[in-house]
């Protein structure tokens, strides 16, 4: 991979002989993109609500993080959310706790 410093000596070459305005590829530094790899993969969310709420279910996190493999932690939380069908979360909604 060249350096700067050659890329440059290279566009001053080519500017000096009239070659300025050729399309280019575009020039992509070290520290440019490992800043544009951490944009493209944005892997956290947020959750509004009570603060109380928010701390329980961290301390869960937490607790099934630190005991199991993170994959394993993950795929049973996972799974946990999942588990409630689409009807149970519409009763649960409307106040009917069965």
């Amino acid at each position: 991979m060249p350096t700067v410093d050659e890329i440059y000596e290279q566009c001053v070459f080519l500017r000096s002989h009239g070659r300025g305005q050729e399309k280019a590829a575009p020039l992509v530094l070290p520290g440019v993109r490992n800043r544009l790899k951490m944009k493209a993969h944005p892997k956290r969310f947020s959750l509004g609500g009570e603060e109380a709420f928010i701390l329980r279910l961290l301390a869960q996190k937490e607790r099934y993080m630190s005991t199991l493999n993170k994959t394993v932690a993950l795929e049973i939380l996972c799974s946990l959310w999942e588990a409630p069908t689409q009807e149970q979360l519409e009763r649960w909604a409307s106040g009917e706790h069965q």
